[in-house]
């Protein structure tokens, strides 16, 4: 596995366990530890998305940016092809 893979799996492992310890924290109200664990897990779970957000979107531009310069690319030849045919015929 490469580190963004094992970043994601962490970040999906976190939001589990945010979820599970929202759960048990309202059926178990009387032990305020897990409420704590969870407000802190919370605000792990938002500063670690944040990370891979800013991490991947310059990966998602890339994608983006070089999928519109190759449909501009084939546009451009498709429109040349049509002058050309319409110069032949």
């Amino acid at each position: 596995m490469e580190e963004d893979e094992y970043f994601q799996v962490f970040v999906l492992g976190l939001i589990f366990e945010v979820f599970l310890t929202g759960l048990f924290g309202m059926i178990f109200k009387q032990y305020s530890i897990i409420l704590s664990i969870h407000t802190i897990s919370s605000i792990a779970v938002v500063f670690f998305l944040a990370i891979h957000i800013f991490v991947f979107k310059k990966k998602i531009c890339y994608s983006l940016r070089s999928h519109a310069h190759n449909a501009n690319k084939l546009k451009k030849e498709s429109s040349e092809k049509k002058k050309r045919l319409k110069i032949d015929s």
